[in-house]
């Protein structure tokens, strides 16, 4: 059994980022090197690239997700008090997503390249960090995507939906509602009803803040993948739709993180998933100072083209690539149902 003392001490495992394990391993963080997905499936011979209904467990006081996907775990050696305290305990919440990673994940090539050469696979001694990013509709269904400042050591320029890591002891909707105000000055108020739970509004009005994906990231990595990424995230993603034109909702960019901003519409996202149309212009915005004061600009379709870095050094990224285009299919689907 594992003693109080070994519990104590997996809490503060990591004192700045929550925790993320998976599977049968409760009291084990992954690490940076080891393929999330390999590490969910438990099979290197499967090589799947995603799970449809996978079961999210975060438990916000305790700072820690854990990942289930299928429906046999044994915890026989956990701490009795530790399981009953984070799955049952009432600031557990549960979240049933899509995992994907990327065809080209880093971890993934690594460790083939391993078995390949008959190399020890070996992990950092770093955890995976949680995250959370928003998609974000105005009440005509255009998506705010936003561009990184080119200072910025990780993915610099590439366009993303507002999003960063949670603070420990935040719920995951509280966390993805900070960094939309920090990122972007917008607004999203809260109150906590009497059974716990929470409800978010904008303008007076409601909102429906969903999840809908999650995606393995890894942001750094030797480029002969001889050695194991150095940098990993388990991304978390939301939607939520307002009820404010785009042309209404003023930005206020932080202008450290973000450099540009743009809404887009179906047909400007079908068209730079797709590659098409380059020279066409699209109105948007870079900030003149972190005061919210903001100067119109006119971006080339080109510089969203994805993935990230493309011809322009620019790009969306892999991880929200690939969450609208889930967005899309799922919205076909529904379509298609009706």
């Amino acid at each position: 059994m594992e003693s109080i003392k070994n519990l104590q001490n997996f809490e503060l495992i990591d004192r700045d980022y929550v925790v993320v394990t998976a599977q049968n391993h409760l009291l084990e963080p992954i690490k940076c090197g080891c393929c999330l997905m390999d590490y969910v499936q438990g099979d290197y011979q499967k090589n799947l690239e995603n799970f449809d209904n996978c079961m999210m467990i975060y438990n916000k006081k305790m700072n820690h997700i854990h990942i289930q996907c299928g429906s046999k775990f044994n915890y026989s050696g956990v701490n009795l008090d530790y399981k009953t305290q984070f799955f049952k305990n009432g600031d557990t919440k549960l979240y049933e997503l899509r995992l994907e990673h990327s065809d080209t994940c880093p971890n993934r090539i690594y460790r083939r390249i391993c078995q390949d050469q008959e190399m020890p696979i070996i992990s950092t001694d770093k955890n995976i960090k949680l995250a959370v990013c928003m998609a974000l509709f105005d009440s005509e269904r255009n998506l705010l995507l936003t561009r990184r400042n080119s200072n910025l050591r990780v993915f610099p320029h590439a366009w993303v939906m507002p999003g960063g890591h949670i603070d420990l002891g935040e719920s995951l909707e509280e966390g993805v509602v900070r960094e939309l105000k920090e990122e972007t000055g917008i607004q999203i108020d809260s109150m906590t009803m009497k059974n716990g739970s929470m409800v978010f509004f904008h303008n007076t009005q409601e909102l429906q803040i969903e999840p809908f994906y999650a995606f393995e990231s890894v942001s750094s990595f030797s480029i002969d993948h001889k050695n194991p990424p150095k940098g990993g995230h388990l991304i978390v993603f939301f939607r939520v739709q307002l009820n404010q034109k785009h042309s209404e909702i003023k930005l206020k960019l932080q202008t450290e993180e973000v450099d540009g901003a743009v809404w887009v519409d179906k047909s400007h996202i079908q068209r730079f998933l797709n590659k098409q149309d380059g020279d066409f212009q699209i109105k948007g915005i870079v900030p003149l100072d972190s005061n919210g004061r903001n100067q119109s600009k006119m971006f080339n379709l080109s510089q969203l083209f994805p993935n990230y870095p493309n011809q322009d050094r620019e790009g969306i990224s892999k991880a929200h690539n690939m969450a609208i285009k889930y967005m899309l299919q799922k919205q076909l689907q529904q379509i298609s149902k009706l």
